[in-house]
């Protein structure tokens, strides 16, 4: 009996634990292929809404020829303020929101190529799709971490202003400043390699994601003081920091990443330099 027993149990079991595998195995179907419909269809929607026009846009407010020159004339003080030089200056692209779309998706989704299953993997790539979508209509310039290029996004420009309570005439400031931001990022990209530190990272709180956009937002704001434009780039890390026009979503993790990061970094700045802030970026605090 004690021989049946175990035997039944055993087979019970077995049982049971394929009856829990076919189950598992058919939900695992049914969310990969809703999963899969879900892709194509904010991709769909990305196109819809970011398709870039089809002829050249005139009424574009500056152009590639603009960016470049800006690029030249900010990088110096960038330098300067960061007590660090490039070993090779980055490059600016301008861009639309399609491709916009597709670089933070892809940058979002940092990582997903490690997960042991397809599911998991497309479920993130949904995620970070979803997030791009979101965050495309705040976005004027973006350092990409995985290309090393610069990229600036011209059909924004106009929101950005109105929101920051700017008119057309301080466009190039505005931009310029945009380009201090993410040249900071180049700069870090150079000094500790973002792509390798960010990977699979999907809190924006992270204490390593902090110090990058904080450090990033003082060395914007010691630029400015370098050319004497500290008007201009207060009204821009207020609208940054959620304070000018309050955001939700995505949009408002991101000014709490900038607001939590300038406060750290720049009391890092106060006690002891911009060195400070570089011993930060290569050993984040444990939280913040």
């Amino acid at each position: 009996m004690v021989g049946f027993n175990m035997y039944f149990r055993n087979t019970v079991s077995l049982q049971e634990r394929a009856s829990s595998l076919l189950i598992f195995t058919f939900l695992s179907v049914v969310v990969f292929l809703f999963s899969i419909v879900g892709i194509s269809m904010i991709q769909r929607a990305l196109r819809k809404a970011a398709a870039p026009p089809r002829k050249p846009r005139p009424d574009f407010p500056f152009s590639q020829q603009d960016a470049s020159a800006w690029m030249v004339s900010i990088i110096p003080a960038v330098e300067k303020v960061s007590g660090r030089s490039f070993s090779t200056y980055p490059t600016v692209k301008l861009v639309d929101w399609l491709e916009v779309g597709a670089l933070l998706a892809d940058e979002l989704g940092t990582g997903c190529e490690k997960c042991s299953d397809a599911l998991t993997n497309h479920l993130l790539e949904l995620t970070a799709m979803q997030s791009s979508l979101r965050m495309m209509p705040y976005v004027i310039g973006k350092y990409g971490i995985r290309t090393g290029e610069i990229y600036l996004l011209p059909e924004n420009s106009d929101r950005l202003l109105e929101e920051a309570g700017l008119d057309s005439s301080h466009l190039d400031d505005v931009i310029r400043l945009t380009l201090a931001h993410e040249l900071v990022h180049a700069l870090q990209d150079q000094e500790t390699g973002l792509a390798e530190r960010l990977a699979g990272q999907r809190d924006p709180m992270a204490p390593f994601n902090v110090v990058i956009e904080g450090q990033a937002m003082v060395l914007q704001a010691e630029v400015a003081r370098e050319l004497g434009l500290c008007e201009i780039e207060a009204r821009l890390a207020a609208l940054l920091e959620g304070r000018a026009a309050p955001k939700s979503g995505d949009a408002k993790r991101m000014a709490d990443v900038y607001r939590a990061g300038k406060e750290i970094m720049r009391g890092a700045m106060q006690d002891g330099g911009a060195e400070a802030m570089w011993d930060l970026i290569e050993t984040p605090p444990a939280s913040v």
